[in-house]
């Protein structure tokens, strides 16, 4: 079977709309992986010629489901202009203390202020403490202990006021 460029440009395309950074389709063996530099668009590369592979289906008529915005994802928007957010700058697993048993860095209510530490995430078996650039109260804390984090997910919600 044939895999077009029309095929991988939906493909492309799929990962653009869900802002992926990386997409790998690997099917009876051949593996496809797409990459997506933030600062490079990958519709404007020239465009060769179509490539043969014989046991990957074309996936020219698969429809590309693109996730619906879920309700905690609306509720985000709400709170975009109110409260600062403190958001991972890298992922790993989420602690809200600094050793098991221990009380936690803050809970929701307390005042902090800049350069408090509100929790660690660890990656690579390093343990990163994650502090506040404004000083507030603490509204909510969205990840539970534990949770792995993604680099750019909001940790927190600061009142600044």
């Amino acid at each position: 079977m044939n895999l077009d460029f029309g095929a991988i440009q939906k493909l492309i395309e799929a990962s653009e709309r869900c802002d992926l950074s990386e997409l790998i389709v690997e099917y009876d063996g051949v593996k496809i992986e797409i990459r997506r530099d933030k600062k490079r668009n990958f519709t404007d590369l020239p465009v060769s010629t179509p490539i043969s592979i014989p046991s990957l289906p074309s996936v020219q008529n698969e429809k590309v489901v693109v996730p619906e915005v879920s309700r905690e994802e609306k509720k985000m928007d709400e709170y975009d202009n109110k409260y600062y957010k403190v958001i991972s700058p890298l992922v790993g697993v989420f602690y809200r203390s600094p050793w098991p048993g221990a009380n936690p860095f803050v809970d929701a209510g307390d005042k902090v202020s800049v350069g408090q530490t509100l929790c660690i995430v660890e990656a690579m078996k390093l343990m990163n403490e994650i502090t506040t650039e404004v000083s507030g109260t603490v509204v909510k804390i969205l990840p539970k202990n534990e949770d792995v984090v993604q680099n750019g997910d909001v940790l927190f919600l600061i009142d600044p006021a």
